[in-house]
Formats: C-alpha cells, sequence, structure tokens
C-alpha cells in the first residue's frame, strides 16, 4: 500500500532520523519526499509504500514516537497511480527564479500567468528575509510547448515592476 504521511510542527534536532528509521523498521520504502522550515516550524511530506501494517497501525507507531509526538502528523492512502502518457513530451522544462523587494501578491501574479495557460508548477520554494524585505522563489514548471512563447511574453510584463532580479530560463534535460 502506498501512504503519503504530512509533518508540521516546532523544529528539533532529529525529526528526519526518527522517522526515517521507525519506517525502516517496519519496511517502509520512501518513494518521494520533501522537507523545509517554514519559518522556524518543520515541515514534510512524503509518500511511502509500505505491506507490513496497516496505515492505523503506522499511525499508531509514528505517533507514540516521543520526537514526533508533538508534531502534527496526517495520513492518507487515497494516491492514484500516475500514467506517464505522451503529455510528458510536450513540455518545456523551465527554472523560474526571483529575487525581488516583497510586495503583496508576487507569488499569485506569477502563477496566475502559468496556470493561465496551462503551465504545472512542480516544485517551489520561496523565502523573505525579514532583515532586507528581499522576497525570493523558485519555481520549476513545465510549460506547454504550444504555449512556450506566450508564457515567457505575458510572465516579462508580469514581473516588469518587480525591484530585483528575475529569471524565466529553459533548461535541458541534461542540464537537470
Amino acid at each position: 500500500m502506498r501512504i503519503a504521511i504530512s509533518i508540521f510542527g516546532r523544529d528539533q534536532p532529529g525529526i528526519i532520523a526518527a522517522l526515517t528509521k521507525q519506517l525502516a523498521e517496519y519496511g517502509a520504502n520512501i518513494e518521494d519526499a520533501s522537507m523545509t522550515l517554514l519559518q522556524g516550524h518543520f515541515a514534510m511530506i512524503l509518500v511511502v509504500s509500505i505491506d507490513n501494517c496497516s496505515m492505523t497501525e503506522l499511525e499508531e507507531m509514528l505517533s507514540s514516537n516521543h520526537i514526533l509526538s508533538g508534531l502534527s502528523l496526517s495520513f492518507s492512502n487515497e494516491l492514484d497511480e500516475l500514467s506517464h502518457g505522451e503529455d510528458e513530451h510536450k513540455v518545456a522544462k523551465y527554472i523560474f527564479h526571483l529575487a525581488v523587494s516583497d510586495t503583496p501578491g508576487i507569488v499569485a501574479r506569477v502563477t496566475e500567468v502559468l496556470g493561465t495557460h496551462d503551465a504545472n508548477v512542480v516544485d517551489c520554494a520561496t523565502r523573505k528575509n525579514n532583515s532586507t524585505g528581499v522576497f525570493s522563489m523558485i519555481l520549476d514548471v513545465d510549460v506547454p510547448l504550444l504555449q512556450e512563447e506566450t508564457i515567457v511574453e505575458e510572465l516579462s510584463v508580469a514581473v516588469d515592476n518587480f525591484s530585483g532580479d528575475v529569471v524565466f530560463q529553459r533548461v535541458d534535460d541534461v542540464d537537470l
């Protein structure tokens, strides 16, 4: 069975070690994971495959760990198999990076252009430096080839009045 686990709470040393040790003890295989700190809080989501226990047993096991017990844990087994069809060959891989003076609506302005033209953000990271007021964002984006030129043009208009550096660059698979 495949299970998605999300974890959130005050950061402390040893969270990943405690989590992965217990998962390994139950024979779980980590298929995908992402972790970050959000304003000093630990945030992680991962997908594991496990056949040696039920989702309820896994929840009880992880919740009883003293390092994990103060964290918010949620579980879902509603993971459909993804098909890798022809559409993945009809996109260009892009990296979007900006480091600009922070103002409300930066993420909305950029992602509205992308979403309007069916570009898919496959990874997103943002940070704000509170002492300098600089907001940075990095996006990995799958851009439909038929919309590529339009997206590049509309993004350049959307970010034109940002004060700072903005880059939207196509990357070859070899570059990744």
